[in-house]
């Protein structure tokens, strides 16, 4: 492998590389110096979901800042996602993408690790590494969530 240099837009270095190195680079625009080989994400389409537990129908949802003993909640019924103001503002975006995400998914599965991988699929969608969503959810979920996380990490890993 040549030696790979890549920096931002604006010229700032980023990433040197002068071996053969897995890496992920953060949402962005880079420029690249040097031949990047890029991974194959097409495990992770939509056909890896699950079929969905509910018939629900998102039509439109409300997503309520308040003060949330459980951090976040859904009310499915009702259209309404509950926020914890203080959790909330602790977050950066890709984690307020997650959790937003996480709940979306209880509109079709009960379970949450299903709502969690339902996550990670929009937001790999959404332009996001597989490092960042798992770096999210480490965060994000609790202590407790140690089976959901390292089940994320599994979902998303590159399989070869």
């Amino acid at each position: 492998m040549s030696p790979v240099f890549i920096t931002s837009i604006e010229g700032t270095p980023f990433l040197y590389v002068n071996e053969n190195k897995n890496f992920t680079l953060p949402q962005g625009r880079f420029i690249c110096y040097g031949k990047i080989i890029a991974s194959d994400f097409s495990h992770l389409d939509g056909k890896t979901l699950h079929r969905p537990d509910k018939r629900t129908t998102l039509n439109k949802h409300n997503v309520i800042f308040t003060n949330n003993p459980n951090k976040v909640s859904i009310d499915v019924r009702k259209g309404k996602i509950i926020v914890d103001n203080k959790f909330w503002q602790s977050l950066n975006e890709i984690q307020k993408n997650f959790v937003l995400a996480h709940e979306l998914g209880h509109y079709r599965y009960y379970d949450e690790q299903k709502a969690d991988r339902f996550a990670a699929h929009l937001l790999l969608m959404k332009g996001y590494n597989p490092t960042q969503i798992v770096a999210a959810a480490n965060t994000t979920l609790s202590d407790y969530s140690q089976e959901r996380k390292t089940a994320l990490y599994n979902y998303l890993k590159l399989r070869k």
